[in-house]
């Protein structure tokens, strides 16, 4: 009886390993399985998107404005930026200049070379295309100048109407005015030459040669502030608000001490200034658009600042 108990306990046992074994085996099958799939599965989708991949490589190089539209990547406006951009910057000649001064490549597509350069002791020279671009650094700081004068004309030549123009880089420490002609053909503005002058052969020259120093002696500067100066300004706390009043010569100079000076720039559409005796200087902030208006005029036989606005 006990061999027999011994033989049935044996008997189980090895049925039972005989089962686990066919269990681990059957186990094993299905991750081997498994992983077969797996592996099938992730090879197959990566060559399907290896061949995905390399036929938008192809479409995209061989794909043109229509087919770049029917796929919906860009809209009409994009497509068409490049000429919209254009007309609309060629029609005012200063839209145009900021987007020349600040574009290298505009500014050789834009430019006649051989550019000549008339100089001031009535030689030539040539500005080479590559260092076009360093010409225009004066026009890279935090405002510009453009002078106006209410007895000045222009010829019947409105902005928009014009097709000449010259950017003037105005050099008050050593008296040089430097001319960037630029004249409108074909609906394209293009600078066409440049001409250096001195100060004293300019139209301009009183009132340069009274600006000049007004920047470089403090003393010349005071006794030139009209004892009474009319001002117009911003509220403070309410820019849609406006101050009108006077304010003396010391009260100026505390609130306004940071005048043009330096290098000035001004834009000129054929106008003169011959016998100008009221000068508009305005000061334009590059990127803000402030703007500052520093009214001077001939006052007892000599220039004096009148006014101010902001």
């Amino acid at each position: 009886m006990l061999y027999s108990n011994k033989y049935v306990l044996l008997y189980c046992c090895t049925a039972t390993h005989a089962n686990n074994m066919k269990i681990i085996n059957l186990n094993l099958f299905l991750v081997i399985l498994l992983l077969i799939i797996l592996f099938t599965s992730c090879v197959f989708r990566d060559t399907g998107k290896d061949k995905v991949d390399a036929g938008m490589d192809v479409n995209i190089q061989k794909s043109d404005s229509s087919s770049v539209k029917g796929a919906v990547l860009v809209t009409d406006d994009e497509l068409n930026a490049y000429t919209l951009n254009n007309e609309r910057i060629d029609r005012i000649f200063e839209d145009f200049l900021f987007f020349y001064i600040s574009d290298p490549g505009l500014q050789v597509e834009r430019t006649v070379f051989p550019l000549r350069v008339f100089n001031t002791d009535n030689s030539e020279t040539e500005i080479n295309p590559s260092l076009l671009n360093s010409e225009f650094i004066f026009m890279t700081g935090d405002y510009i100048t453009k002078i106006h004068s209410s007895s000045s004309k222009s010829e019947n030549c409105e902005p928009e109407n014009c097709s000449s123009a010259t950017l003037q880089k105005i050099n008050l420490l050593n008296s040089q005015i430097t001319n960037y002609n630029f004249a409108k053909k074909n609906e394209e503005w293009r600078l066409i030459s440049v001409s250096k002058k001195s100060v004293s052969e300019s139209d301009l020259n009183r009132f340069l040669t009274f600006y000049a120093h007004f920047t470089q002696n403090e003393e010349f500067r005071y006794k030139s502030l009209k004892p009474s100066i009319q001002v117009s300004m911003m509220e403070p706390d309410d820019e849609s608000q406006t101050i009108e009043g006077f304010i003396s010569r010391d009260q100026f100079l505390t609130m306004c001490n940071d005048i043009p000076s330096g290098t000035i720039t001004n834009i000129r559409y054929n106008q003169t200034y011959s016998a100008t005796t009221n000068i508009t200087l305005e000061k334009i902030g590059i990127g803000n658009g402030m703007k500052e208006m520093f009214h001077f005029s001939i006052i007892n036989n000599r220039w004096q600042l009148s006014g101010y606005e902001n």
